[in-house]
């Protein structure tokens, strides 16, 4: 099996990175003229059905050949519960109020949509001021260290 050096494993994840963002540019560019004008719709199902796996693949190759080492603590770099939580439920919320309004036909209006962003907000909110909170408490479980085993009922 070859080998390949450190050098030239970054060299190749940079490339595939660098190609997995233009592949995501040219898949953008084909979502936002299909969005901003249907008459291009048949046009750009070729371009869309060619870069939305290859964008995929050059992502996941561009990462595993990454020579870059690994953090040493589990924690570096990661955000903590209150934030990660909270970003992850506005993205989700804030998208399906997107994803039904652009689907809105007719007089339907506005009021599905206006709902779940209010609840977003609120949810948010909720699960940011708890996560603050009670936020050592979540993520992992707890458990005991060898030394208080031996004293345990069921040891």
């Amino acid at each position: 099996m070859m080998r390949l050096s450190s050098r030239l494993r970054g060299l190749l994840s940079r490339a595939a990175h660098v190609i997995a963002a233009m592949l995501l540019g040219a898949y953008a560019l084909a979502k936002f003229l299909e969005w901003s004008d249907p008459t291009f719709r048949h046009a750009l199902d070729g371009i869309e059905a060619a870069t939305a796996l290859p964008c995929f693949l050059f992502t996941v190759v561009g990462s595993a050949l990454d020579p870059t080492p690994r953090p040493r603590s589990k924690w570096s770099g990661r955000l903590n519960p209150d934030y990660s939580g909270s970003v992850a439920l506005a993205v989700i919320g804030l998208s399906a109020a997107l994803i039904l309004w652009r689907v809105q036909i007719g007089d339907q209006g506005l009021t599905m949509p206006i709902v779940i962003v209010v609840v977003t907000i609120i949810g948010t909110v909720a699960a940011w001021r708890f996560a603050k909170v009670r936020g050592a408490e979540i993520g992992e479980a707890r458990f005991t260290q060898p030394s208080e085993l031996s004293s345990s009922p069921r040891a």
